[in-house]
This record gives C-alpha cells, sequence and structure tokens, in this order.
C-alpha cells in the first residue's frame, strides 16, 4: 500500500541531511540502509527512515520509507513485508536509544555504540 511522501523544501531536506545518522546491515543486522536523526524542526512523531531503493544508500535522497519509532510502523514509502519486519525488530530492541537520539540526550556516536543488531534474534 502506497503511503503518502511528503515533500520537503530544500531547507527542511539539508536540516535532515545535517542531522542523519546512518547505519548498515553490519551494525544493524537489518539488510537496508537505517538514518536516524534528531528532533531538530520535525513536526512529526520520533521517525526512522529507511533506503529501499538502493538499499544500501548512505545519500538519504534515493527512495526510502519512514517508520515511527513508537510502534515501528511504515508513515511513508511503499516498504516490502521483510523489511517491515526487520525495521519494527530493530527499533524494538533500539527504542529506548533511538528516542534518546532523537531528544537530543546523546549524539550520533553515542547512538552507534548502544545500538544492537537484529542478527541473532
Amino acid at each position: 500500500m502506497n503511503k503518502p511522501v511528503r515533500t520537503l523544501s530544500i531547507d527542511e531536506a539539508e536540516e535532515q541531511l545535517l542531522n542523519m545518522a546512518s547505519f548498515r546491515k553490519g551494525k544493524t543486522g537489518a539488510d537496508n540502509t537505517i538514518w536516524a536523526s534528531y528532533k531538530g524542526r520535525h513536526r512529526h512523531a520520533a521517525r526512522i527512515n529507511v533506503a529501499i531503493d538502493p538499499p544500501d544508500a548512505l545519500d538519504p535522497a534515493g527512495v526510502s520509507a519512514s517508520f515511527t519509532i513508537h510502534d515501528g510502523l511504515a508513515v511513508a514509502g511503499d516498504p516490502p513485508a521483510w523489511l517491515c519486519k526487520q525495521v519494527a525488530q530493530f527499533i524494538e530492541l533500539n527504542r529506548e536509544a533511538l528516542l534518546d537520539l532523537w531528544e537530543g540526550r546523546i549524539d550520533s556516536g553515542q547512538l552507534g555504540e548502544r545500538l544492537r543488531s537484529i542478527a541473532g534474534h
């Protein structure tokens, strides 16, 4: 099911790029790159973004999906069901750390140290 995708202004896109930390499969266990960010000026609930095409992108300008941190549901984009399952598992394992980054209590380096991989779970 396609969810609406909001077009960002240039300023919003630049702010997101500056405030996003990217993590690949070696760190997360998920097959696709995951980006986490600070709340900044976002007006929505805490979210992470996940690369769709290409799946291992470090540049969030490609096709991506957004997932809420509180329940792990896709709220933008059209991720496949298998990826939704991986992301939900990743969020469940890392919700507290992701929210700490979102709220500015930790930085991206500290998030990287705290992240737990879904591999083996």
